[in-house]
C-alpha cells in the first residue's frame, strides 16, 4: 500500500457519478479511493466486510443525499437501525478515523430522481409507506449526535461540491504525513525482523547465549516501537462508562413511558443501577490492561480488549459471542485429555488393587 486510502461512502443508486468525480479528484492528489463497488460484495450481512475495508483506510468521505439505501436484516448492536451507508460513517467515526461529511443540495447531479429512491424491490403492499419510513430514517440519521456535532460542507451545486473537496487540501496533507509516519514504523519493524534473521544466521557459530541475548535486544526494540498500540486504562474506562450511560438512558426512557405512579420509582432505580455500575468501572478497566499485558494472555482476550477500547462494549461482546463456541470446545477437549492422562497415571494403582484382591487382601484392595 503506497498511497493513503480514502473510503468514499454514499448511496450508489443516488450519487454514483458524484462519487466517481470525487474519486478522480482524490486520485489526482495522490490518494487511493475505496468504496463498495471497488471490492464487490459478499452474500449476507456486509458489515463485517465494511469494517475491514474502513479499517484499512486512513479516512472516510461521506456524500450525504436524500437516499437511505440498503440496510442489514437486523439493527446494529452499537449504532441501532441504520443503512450500510450510514454504518460506514458511524463505524469510521467510532474508530476515530478522519471523516468528512459532504451534504449535497437539490441542484447537485443525481443518478436517480429522489422520488425513485428507497422503493421496495418486490410486491410490497404499501410502497409509499415503505419509502416514507426510509426517508424518515435518513432524516433521523442527520439528527444523530455524531452527525450534528460534525463539521459539514453543504454544497448547492456540483461546482461547490468539487471546491469543498479541493479545500480539504490541508487536512488531506496532514493525513498523508500521518500515513508516512505509519509506513516508517512498518518498514522499521520489517527491517528489524530481517536483521534479526540475518544476525542469528551469521552468529550461529558463536555461543548460543550470545545469540539469544542479541535476539532479545531486537525483540525489545520491536516491542518499544509497538508500545503505542497497546490499550490504555483510560480508553477502556471511557468505553465501559459509555456502555453504562447508554443503558441508563434506555432505562430512563422506559421509565418516562411508564404509568405516572411507577415513573419516579423506575427513574430512581435506573440512576441507582448506573451509580452502582460506575463504582466498579475503575477496577474493571484496570483488570483489562493488566491481563492484556500478561505473557500468558490469549489472543482472543487481547482482541476483545482492542475492540472494547476502539469500538465499544457492544462490539466487544459481539466478538466474544462469536468466539464462545471455540473457547468452550478447546477447554472441553483439554479437560478430556487431562482426564485420559489421569487414568493412565492411576492404572498401576488400580492394577495393584486387583492383585491385592486376588491374594485375599480385600480391605487393602478396596
Amino acid at each position: 500500500m503506497n498511497k493513503p486510502r480514502i473510503f468514499i461512502s454514499t448511496v450508489t443508486r443516488e450519487l454514483r457519478s458524484t462519487r466517481q468525480r470525487i474519486a478522480n479528484i482524490l486520485v489526482s492528489k495522490g490518494y487511493e479511493p475505496v468504496w463498495q463497488d471497488t471490492f464487490g460484495t459478499e452474500p449476507g450481512d456486509l458489515r463485517g466486510m465494511l469494517r475491514r475495508k474502513v479499517k484499512s483506510c486512513q479516512g472516510l468521505i461521506q456524500i450525504v443525499g436524500e437516499g437511505y439505501g440498503a440496510e442489514p436484516a437486523a439493527p446494529d448492536p452499537q449504532f441501532g437501525r441504520c443503512s450500510y451507508t450510514q454504518f460506514e460513517f458511524l463505524y469510521a467515526h467510532a474508530q476515530k478515523k478522519k471523516t468528512w461529511l459532504l451534504v449535497v443540495g437539490p441542484e447537485c447531479q443525481r443518478d436517480c430522481p429522489p422520488d425513485q429512491l428507497d422503493l421496495p424491490r418486490d410486491d410490497h403492499p404499501n410502497p409509499a409507506a415503505y419509502q416514507a419510513e426510509r426517508r424518515q430514517l435518513q432524516r433521523d440519521y442527520q439528527q444523530r449526535p455524531e452527525f450534528r456535532a460534525h463539521l459539514r460542507h453543504t454544497a448547492e451545486s456540483d461546482l461547490a461540491l468539487d471546491l469543498a473537496v479541493e479545500r480539504m487540501g490541508d487536512e488531506l496533507d496532514g493525513l498523508r504525513k500521518g500515513f508516512r509516519r505509519w509506513q516508517a514504523v512498518v518498514l522499521t519493524l520489517i527491517a528489524l525482523t530481517l536483521a534479526s534473521i540475518w544476525w542469528v544466521k551469521r552468529e550461529s557459530g558463536r555461543d548460543i547465549s550470545t545469540v539469544q541475548e542479541g535476539v532479545k535486544e531486537i525483540i525489545v526494540g520491536q516491542k518499544e516501537i509497538l508500545a503505542g498500540s497497546k490499550i490504555t486504562t483510560a480508553g477502556i474506562r471511557k468505553q465501559i462508562l459509555l456502555g453504562s450511560e447508554r443503558k441508563r438512558d434506555r432505562d430512563l426512557a422506559e421509565a418516562d413511558a411508564a404509568e405516572p405512579a411507577e415513573r419516579e420509582k423506575l427513574r430512581e432505580a435506573a440512576l441507582d443501577a448506573h451509580t452502582s455500575r460506575i463504582s466498579r468501572i475503575d477496577e474493571l478497566a484496570q483488570s483489562f490492561t493488566e491481563l492484556e499485558g500478561r505473557a500468558d494472555t490469549t489472543n482472543v482476550f487481547k482482541e476483545m480488549a482492542r475492540i472494547l477500547e476502539q469500538e465499544g462494549v457492544d462490539m466487544a461482546l459481539a466478538y466474544i459471542a462469536e468466539q464462545k463456541g471455540g473457547i468452550l470446545d478447546r477447554v472441553k477437549k483439554r479437560k478430556e485429555a487431562e482426564q485420559a492422562q489421569t487414568r493412565t497415571e492411576l492404572q498401576p494403582l488400580l492394577t495393584a488393587a486387583g492383585l491385592k484382591a486376588t491374594s485375599g487382601q480385600t480391605v487393602a484392595a478396596r
